[in-house]
């Protein structure tokens, strides 16, 4: 008796989608060969089958641990070096961009480690005063309400984990002791990360780009929007 089988759907990278409509019973009787990536379904689940949606979620709806994959990313590429070429390269391909979400990752990747190192480090060291970081370092409760404010929307979620990843692995065990971990990069190091790029991005003041971020509105389509 022949067996019908379903793939399972990758929610990873969205060129390896597989589209069930080329899925068809082989030539001459030929059947799918079982592999750890199909699952074997009852002769009598056949009208379930037809009636299951192999869709993928859109990238604001993706799942926590293919969220994380994006920041397991930026962790790792952070430590890729730049040539001096790439970074010439990188640095004029910006002048196209006009909206943070239209940011590739490697353009993430070359702001963060490039452009806004230094400034990071300097607020970490105090140099540089930070609202972020007054109140991370006073444990005032106002931390949250202010974070809340700097509307994160203008990038994607994709950017959001990607930018986290670039972050904890330019900074953590590298300049920070232990005990800060992951508190201090989340609350100081991320909304003052974002304000910046928006402020490179839109060639605007550090006040400026926090003004646009705190009355921003995400449309409701985020992925097709002309402005994002």
């Amino acid at each position: 008796m022949r067996q019908k089988y379903k793939m399972i759907d990758d929610l990873g990278d969205p060129s390896q989608r597989i589209d069930i409509s080329a899925i068809r019973e082989g030539e001459n009787d030929q059947e799918f060969e079982e592999t750890e990536d199909v699952i074997k379904i009852n002769d009598e689940s056949d009208e379930e089958m037809m009636q299951t949606s192999f869709s993928v979620p859109e990238p604001d709806q993706e799942d926590e641990a293919t969220m994380s994959r994006y920041s397991q990313q930026g962790k790792e590429e952070i430590e890729i070096r730049l040539k001096e070429e790439d970074r010439i390269r990188i640095q004029n391909s910006l002048e196209s961009v006009h909206e943070v979400c239209h940011l590739t990752f490697e353009q993430l990747r070359y702001l963060i480690k490039c452009k806004l190192k230094d400034i990071l480090l300097k607020i970490h060291r105090q140099e540089v005063k930070s609202e972020f970081d007054m109140l991370y370092r006073n444990q005032v409760q106002g931390n949250l309400e202010l974070l809340s404010r700097i509307r994160e929307s203008m990038f994607t979620k994709r950017q959001t984990y990607y930018i986290h990843g670039c972050l904890n692995g330019l900074f953590l065990d590298k300049y920070m002791p232990a005990m800060e971990n992951f508190g201090y990069v989340g609350k100081v190091l991320y909304p003052e990360a974002l304000i910046h790029i928006v402020s490179n991005i839109k060639n605007v003041s550090y006040d400026k780009a926090k003004e646009l971020m705190e009355n921003f509105h995400a449309p409701l389509e985020p992925e097709t929007n002309s402005a994002c």
